[in-house]
């Protein structure tokens, strides 16, 4: 719980232990004692009657007995002097502002109070010392009890003056923290605005340099279109017009696709090259063979009699074998991996 403390952030008021519960005892064996408060509370035994005996002093326990026991003789006497009597500040107090001359005249009584023996007068004054005395011994407790007053009084003060300073000292620590609050939320507040307005640049300059770049590639096709059509104009203007000039370049372009087929036919009979296998497919058409479909009819194969077409007879070292044998190779890693999978 939260306390008052001081500067030292020590508790103005101890705090103190009444008492502990038992929630769960781990040693069954052991008995809680029971105290006097929880028998009278569950009713278990009857309270005691108080004792209506006069309390006696025993003034022989303390240092000063002797002389505690003669004024509390003293109170006695006066007591039962006065006992059935009225008693007047005239009587108990010798105060000087009190004035001695009587208001009424004496009576009968007090005349005959006057004719009194010396005895009794004895005993008047020995009465009037004891008032004395008691009367001391109460103005003295009530200086005691001034002081003692007056000493909580200062005491009280200095605690509300601590109290008042220490409040006043919790409220400028709670304003300081709200200040600090919230200067952490504007400087919160503008870094994310910051970092947003820094994307959104950010962003801009990448939409900026993808329309760069789509433009760059759009000159980039605009000029190849416009060099292939340089290109072929430049061919255009090369071909002759109509004349014999023309009738000689068709015939010069004629012998050189002849000469193609020838070449390839060529290829085609003697064996395979690696510069074969990298030759363009429109140089693979020329060694194609035209063959039509014939009516002829279809033998059956006697497998006694085997010929060369049982036996599957190619060039290993060739291109088209090594690309067949690689994509076969693939095929049958992709096969197992499934299967393993």
């Amino acid at each position: 719980d939260e306390v008052m403390v001081d500067h030292d952030d020590r508790p103005l008021y101890d705090q103190k232990i009444i008492k502990a519960v038992v929630l769960s005892n781990p040693f069954p064996d052991i008995i809680p004692r029971v105290s006097i408060d929880s028998q009278s509370e569950s009713g278990g035994q009857e309270k005691r009657p108080k004792s209506k005996s006069k309390a006696v002093k025993n003034f022989k326990l303390l240092s000063f007995g002797e002389e505690a026991e003669e004024d509390e003789e003293e109170v006695e006497q006066v007591n039962q002097k006065f006992s059935g009597k009225s008693k007047s500040t005239h009587d108990v107090l010798q105060d000087p502002k009190l004035s001695n001359v009587p208001a009424v005249e004496k009576s009968n009584k007090e005349s005959s109070e006057s004719d009194l023996s010396g005895d009794e007068r004895h005993g008047h004054a020995s009465a009037g010392s004891a008032i004395d005395v008691v009367k001391n011994k109460l103005k003295l407790k009530s200086e005691k009890s001034d002081k003692t007053n007056d000493k909580n009084a200062e005491e009280s003060d200095k605690e509300e003056e601590g109290y008042d300073f220490y409040t006043e000292r919790r409220k400028e620590k709670q304003k300081r923290l709200d200040d600090l609050k919230n200067e952490y939320q504007s400087l919160k507040a503008n870094m994310k605005q910051d970092s947003k307005k820094k994307k959104s640049d950010q962003e801009k300059e990448r939409l900026e340099n993808e329309e760069r770049e789509k433009k760059k590639e759009e000159q980039k096709k605009n000029e190849d279109y416009f060099n292939e059509i340089d290109k072929y104009k430049q061919k255009v203007q090369q071909i002759p017009k109509k004349g014999t000039s023309r009738e000689e370049l068709t015939a010069s372009l004629l012998a050189k696709f002849r000469e193609k087929l020838i070449s390839a036919k060529e290829k085609v009979d003697s064996a395979p090259s690696e510069e074969s296998a990298n030759q363009n497919e429109d140089d693979e058409l020329f060694k194609h063979e035209l063959r039509f479909e014939t009516n002829d009819p279809v033998l059956a194969k006697d497998a006694n009699l085997k010929n060369d077409e049982w036996f599957d007879i190619s060039d290993p070292r060739s291109a088209l074998n090594k690309r067949k044998r690689e994509a076969s190779q693939k095929l049958m890693a992709k096969f197992t991996k499934r299967t393993r999978d």
